[in-house]
């Protein structure tokens, strides 16, 4: 568990060991008493431009020791960070700076001219970077108030509208705690990160490296070509994951780099299929793996112990200490043992809800018919099993019926991506009589395909159309990106 405030965690690593290497970026490498007082330098520099504890400030979460040092000089004087992806386009921007009034916008240089009517200072992010590192540290910490946003985390969904996840330093240090005791970081360990830091599942790798002392190798700019040398030479101990990172690791290392010093993998945002958590045991064999399930509307709710047996595997683990999980039927009835409803979760990691917006908020973070009491309707589908862990079904929204039959998207993806040659799946959903088309991610003929998911499913399961590409396309985190496969798909179905 932590044992100081999050926004006091980086002076905690540098009291403990001022000397250990705490971030590398592509540029230079920073220890920890060295990070500290970056961090105190940002504290000031924010304090003399005039922010002040529950100022907001939008700022590029490029992955850099300036940024590390910016966040933890907002999480010092009380200032709520909002990162932000460095590929989002002023288009992008506009309304999400209008949404979240910050009083400060750090944007990348050529960006200012298109963001000077956003009714809020806006500074380079070169000339903040130089600037902070020349200002006075800011040694006092003021006394952050837990229920005070400590940042406000944009999330993309079905509205074309901005939508920030508040998180609280309370709901922050809770989250906190429960993952770092789950996934025992330690100090001699080297995390690389190659997930955006705008991503929270990126993000908070810089919190459990700051608690653990341990040190974070901040990997984004690298190429994809350069990853497994990277993390050879950095001597990599954890890995963090998405899908696409995990298949992308597993077919370099096939190509002949290994990577022996890595302990632990761990995995959230979206599933690793079977298939993804074999290649990762073969590619990575001294490593164990982590499964997780969580939602930035309260960062995580279940952790599979680091194992590596009993792989592979459906469950992401039992809900973390002090999280409640309940599974409802659509009436709101809770549900037994090994039955499948709608996720929802209770415990004090649960963010209070969306920035300025009642509306959604009364909707996800509702009342529990069946208790009572404020929950998070995760709108995920899944069930626990007989011993109590966490099997994810998928979203709601992929559960449809076809035929008189209940088919749920997710099953049909996995079906599919146990078929030797495909990589990856996933089914979509457009508008119109034409019915679901599944897309596929490898070197394999779509009938083919269509002809083994025959041989694993019931008729009525089994979609009508398949397409294959060669990559399925990604979000800016590195998530399958279904708007854009549901796009291609109503545009062939009109």
């Amino acid at each position: 568990m932590l044992s100081v405030p999050v926004h006091l965690a980086l002076d905690a690593a540098a009291r403990r060991a001022p000397g250990a290497p705490a971030a590398t970026d592509h540029r230079c490498a920073l220890d920890y008493a060295a990070l500290a007082e970056l961090s105190r330098r940002f504290s000031g520099w924010l304090w003399e431009r005039g922010l002040r504890p529950g100022d907001r400030v939008v700022a590029r979460a490029e992955s850099s020791v300036d940024f590390l040092a910016l966040l933890h000089g907002a999480l010092r004087l009380g200032v709520t960070l909002v990162p932000v992806h460095v590929q989002t386009r002023p288009y992008q921007l506009l309304p999400l700076i209008a949404d979240a009034d910050p009083a400060l916008v750090l944007a990348f240089d050529a960006e200012i001219p298109d963001l000077a009517g956003a009714g809020a200072k806006v500074v380079g992010i070169n000339q903040a970077w130089g600037e902070a590192a020349h200002t006075p540290a800011r040694t006092e910490t003021d006394e952050t108030i837990p229920e005070a946003p400590a940042f406000l985390l944009y999330t993309s969904g079905s509205s074309s509208q901005p939508k920030a996840v508040v998180c609280s330093h309370r709901q922050v240090g809770t989250a906190l705690a429960a993952v770092a005791e789950q996934l025992r970081y330690r100090a001699d360990d080297v995390v690389f990160g190659r997930l955006p830091l705008a991503f929270d599942y990126g993000l908070y790798q810089i919190l459990l490296c700051a608690n653990a002392g341990a040190h974070l190798v901040l990997a984004d700019h690298a190429t994809n070509a350069e990853l497994l040398p990277m993390m050879r030479d950095a001597g990599a101990t954890v890995l963090p994951v998405v899908p696409t990172l995990g298949r992308m690791a597993v077919a370099l290392a096939r190509r002949g780099t290994q990577v022996d010093t890595l302990r632990l993998i761990t995995n959230t945002g979206e599933a690793l299929t079977r298939a993804d958590q074999v290649g990762l045991r073969k590619a990575f064999p001294n490593a164990e793996l982590a499964p997780m399930y969580g939602l930035t509307e309260c960062k995580r709710v279940s952790i599979r112990p680091p194992t590596a047996v009993d792989l592979p595997t459906d469950s992401v683990g039992p809900p973390l200490p002090g999280t409640q999980v309940a599974i409802l039927d659509e009436q709101g009835n809770p549900l037994p043992r090994n039955q499948t409803g709608q996720i929802v979760v209770l415990g004090p990691h649960v963010a209070d809800g969306y920035w300025r917006a009642p509306g959604p908020t009364r909707e996800r973070f509702a009342t529990c018919v069946a208790t009572g009491r404020r929950v998070l309707f995760t709108g995920d589908h899944g069930h626990l099993d007989e011993h109590g862990e966490l099997v994810i079904g998928g979203r709601l929204d992929d559960v449809f019926k076809n035929s008189g039959v209940r088919v749920s998207g997710s099953e049909i993806e996995a079906a599919a991506a146990d078929i030797p040659g495909v990589r990856a799946a996933a089914l979509v959903r457009p508008p119109g009589k034409a019915g679901p088309l599944l897309w596929a991610e490898g070197e394999i003929e779509p009938a083919e395909v269509l002809r083994e998911l025959r041989l694993r499913l019931e008729p009525a399961k089994v979609p009508a159309r398949c397409q294959v590409l060669p990559s399925l396309p990604t979000t800016a985190n590195g998530k399958l990106d279904r708007k854009q496969l549901l796009a291609r798909a109503s545009e062939e179905s009109a």
